[in-house]
């Protein structure tokens, strides 16, 4: 088993061991090192008294002036041995041919013992001498020894507490997501209403469990949508095709003339041609959640496009008697898709014209600021309750289901338009009063 497919417990169980035993051994390290360096700078203090009192000793004189000396040391001079003490004399240690002053050093025995041997220049009666005196360091590595031996035994010992307790605090830190794990398991299409449970949303695995229930929301919107897309696609696409059904069945049934069928067979291409724009317009809608409508900007005259507008559903408005009238500033200007924008525009007056009672006018407003351009639509038209409002541009919806039905709206225009909109990172807004109209505010920035 590779290393990637250990459980993320024990992972987490030997990385937390591999570092106290690193910080372990480092600390150990330098507290070694420390108190080596200490009792070894013991030794060199006492080295340097002993070569002072050698000194003084050598130069007071006298037939053995090292007789009083209970330490190992020597006086050369002139590559000459003047004075030996008599621990020199029993214990042999190497002697260069001509001593010469040099810092505190270990020198190991024969017999297995080691000493620290420092060698000084100082002057006896008159004349350069080199005084040589040395130390035993058994002790001293004894004591070391032993803490050395302390610390390679205790480290092993802390990389097992260690261990130990870093598997317990993985096992206690990893059981919200043995929890999180086992509810998710238990969730399916059907049960996306349920979430998984947060313990602490202040740390990590809280904060991951709400993202995650934040990501099942939106997944069961996204599936509530989709089955009620799919309801309301296969009601839309129902009806025209009942009524095609009927007509056609009527129509056979019946001797008619000419004219009759005529009649009979205008009568199914209209709800053919209903059918078609339905069709498209959800075609439309399946590209442009998958994101297959490219947005090609470019500099485009608003005011322009809105009279464009304004000219080609003039001639639904005269069947009502009703004018379309534009204002704002003459030549208001975005960087955006003509054509894709155009279909907003064109959505949002024809409904205006749809709802908007005869003899009556539908109100367009175009006007930009440093930071934005603005489009107004305004009819004067029933008006849209308040409740009705924060879902009117769902797809399908209708606030009206019957008279939607007699005007020949799908329920796609508003989400056409909004997808347009927000495709230019704007936002179409809607403003209304039962009685009093609705005014639809696309918002986009510069």
């Amino acid at each position: 088993m590779t290393f990637d497919r250990v459980p993320v417990r024990l992972k987490l169980t030997f990385w937390y061991s591999a570092a106290v035993i690193g910080v372990l051994a480092l600390y150990a390290a330098v507290v070694f090192a420390a108190f080596e360096r200490d009792m070894r700078g013991q030794l060199d203090v006492l080295l340097d008294e002993d070569v002072e009192h050698v000194a003084a000793e050598a130069q007071s004189g006298g037939a053995d002036p090292m007789s009083e000396i209970d330490e190992w040391a020597e006086v050369w001079s002139g590559g000459r041995l003047l004075y030996q003490s008599d621990v020199a004399r029993h214990t042999a240690l190497p002697v260069p041919s001509n001593p010469a002053p040099s810092e505190p050093r270990t020198v190991a025995l024969t017999s297995g013992h080691y000493m620290r041997t420092r060698a000084a220049a100082e002057v006896v009666r008159g004349a350069p001498a080199v005084v040589r005196v040395a130390i035993g360091e058994d002790a001293v590595r004894k004591q070391l020894a032993t803490l050395l031996w302390i610390m390679g035994l205790g480290v092993p010992i802390a990389a097992v507490l260690a261990a130990f307790g870093g598997y317990h605090l993985a096992r206690r830190a990893l059981t919200p997501m043995n929890a999180m794990a086992e509810r998710a398991e238990a969730i399916r299409a059907d049960r996306l209403h349920e979430r998984l449970p947060v313990q602490n949303p202040g740390d990590e695995i809280g904060r991951l469990a709400v993202v995650i229930n934040q990501l099942l929301a939106r997944l069961e919107q996204s599936f509530a949508q989709m089955q009620r897309f799919t309801s309301d696609a296969s009601h839309e696409l129902r009806t025209p095709l009942t009524a095609i059904q009927t007509v056609g069945e009527v129509g056979l049934r019946a001797s008619k003339a000419e004219a009759g069928y005529r009649e009979t067979i205008g009568s199914m291409l209209e709800e053919v041609g209903r059918l078609s724009r339905l069709v498209d317009a959800m075609l439309m809608l399946s590209r442009a959640d998958a994101g297959r409508i490219p947005v090609n900007r470019e500099d485009t005259s608003l005011t322009a496009l809105v009279d464009d507008v304004a000219q080609q559903l003039g001639v639904l408005a005269e069947e009502k008697h009703q004018g379309i009238v534009v204002k704002g500033a003459p030549n208001v200007r975005a960087h955006v898709d003509p054509v894709i924008l155009r279909m907003a525009i064109v959505n949002l007056v024809d409904n205006a014209i749809r709802y908007s009672p005869d003899a009556t006018n539908v109100e367009i407003d175009v006007s930009g600021s440093a930071d934005a351009v603005r489009v107004d639509v305004r009819d004067h038209g029933p008006g849209i309750a308040v409740e009705h409002q924060r879902r009117l541009f769902e797809r399908f919806y209708r606030a009206d289901e019957a008279r939607s039905r007699q005007t020949g709206g799908s329920g796609l225009g508003l989400s056409i338009a909004r997808w347009a909109v927000e495709a230019h990172a704007g936002r179409l807004d809607v403003s209304s009063q039962p009685g009093a109209g609705s005014v639809f505010s696309i918002t986009l920035p510069r």
